[in-house]
């Protein structure tokens, strides 16, 4: 009797045992593998791809109301640079359109005063008695060649410059240019002989200094008249 009521408690120990065991591994079976778990999460973050923040841009100041646009002296220096080269260009052809206008005055004067120096050579030189009828019209007619020469090479000097000049080499402008300065040199010698021959009166070499005086004279139209032509023609 009391030998079956020992096996009963030792084989309800033994079960109690056994029972205790069992838990005590499932406990420690789960506390194992509650670590291995939270390993892949702990190293998530370091395999993960790091955050990006798209941030927008910021609003750019002045597109959308004029007061604010900074950028208007920017957009404004070219557009003054390309209003002062038209205001030049303008003043270059209204200056040069002049100059050629004034070269139609100029030649015709010109050819007015050569023939009428002519005459008076002729009046006071060869005529054998000279009256003197043409030399004030000649005075005249010399000075105001003179000076509309002078206006006219002035329009053409001091007109502005264009903004690309390209040399094409000796063409109607060059042959212009030479024209007008063996002109401008053949006038100074006119005037500076003409003035010589008025106050050689009664001298023997008067009459040379006037044959050279009107021999410059038709040179002085003849340059003028191809200078004047190379533009027009």
């Amino acid at each position: 009797m009391d030998r079956k009521l020992f096996c009963s408690r030792t084989e309800r120990f033994d079960h109690r045992v056994v029972a205790s065991a069992l838990v005590l591994l499932v406990v420690t079976l789960l506390l194992l593998a509650g670590p291995a778990r939270a390993a892949p999460e702990a190293d998530a973050p370091e395999g993960a791809a790091p955050l990006v923040l798209a941030l927008a841009p910021p609003e750019q100041p002045g597109t959308d109301d004029p007061d604010l646009d900074f950028d208007i002296p920017a957009t404004a220096a070219p557009q003054q640079a390309v209003s002062s080269q038209d205001s030049h260009l303008s003043l270059r052809r209204g200056m040069l359109v002049g100059h050629q206008a004034l070269g139609f005055g100029l030649l015709a004067t010109d050819l007015a005063a050569t023939i009428v120096g002519q005459l008076n050579y002729n009046d006071h030189f060869v005529s054998g008695a000279p009256t003197g009828r043409y030399q004030s019209a000649h005075r005249t007619l010399a000075w105001a060649t003179v000076g509309t020469f002078v206006a006219t090479g002035a329009l053409a000097v001091f007109a502005p410059s264009p903004p690309r000049r390209v040399s094409q080499g000796f063409d109607r402008i060059a042959l212009h240019k030479w024209c007008m300065a063996s002109a401008t040199a053949a006038m100074v010698a006119q005037a500076a002989l003409g003035m010589a021959t008025a106050g050689r009166e009664g001298r023997l070499n008067q009459q040379d200094v006037g044959k050279a005086h009107l021999v410059i004279g038709y040179f002085t139209f003849a340059a003028l008249a191809i200078g004047f032509g190379s533009l027009v023609f």
